[in-house]
């Protein structure tokens, strides 16, 4: 179920069902994409719902930092308030979150969560570094094929105000 922001304008939060990597889903989020980057308690609470459409199966967390600006870093707080959500009601589910193109306010932000939660949640963090051809490559050294590889794969060269490609 969508969160009722998105229910109304689709691009507010980034959080695409995309496909299997095995027995997981594949969730991606792209955070230059998204049109409501302002913090709120209501913006919590609507991701969560988001995330929280993972729940009761196994599921990898795409994140991509490809194209963000400044407008798009979330808070220390709001991210550590997402970090608890995740390790609380998700950790047992959630295999993986790849992390592709991080940026410095990624980086930064890993160190900061890194400090302050166990390391089980940490320990499901991969990065991927590069540009197209390189991520498509590391994409497939994780075991992504098919479908799902191939979508990815479209919209790493896309830029944030295109639209993301249908699911087939």
């Amino acid at each position: 179920m969508a969160c009722p922001k998105c229910a109304q304008i689709p691009e507010s939060h980034s959080f695409t069902y995309f496909g299997k990597h095995g027995d997981a889903n594949l969730f991606l989020t792209v955070p230059a994409r998204v049109l409501d980057y302002k913090e709120s308690e209501e913006k919590i609470v609507n991701f969560k719902k988001h995330i929280d459409t993972a729940k009761g199966s196994p599921w990898i967390w795409v994140f991509d930092c490809g194209n963000m600006q400044m407008k798009h870093h979330s808070s220390m707080n709001y991210t550590r308030r997402l970090a608890q959500i995740l390790a609380n009601e998700h950790e047992e589910n959630l295999k993986e979150i790849w992390i592709m193109r991080p940026n410095t306010w990624m980086r930064t932000t890993l160190k900061f969560l890194k400090a302050l939660f166990k390391v089980g949640l940490f320990n499901k963090v991969k990065i991927m570094e590069g540009e197209k051809l390189e991520l498509y490559i590391g994409l497939e050294k994780f075991g992504l094929t098919g479908k799902p590889l191939q979508w990815l794969g479209v919209v790493i060269t896309l830029k944030p105000e295109q639209p993301l490609p249908a699911l087939n």
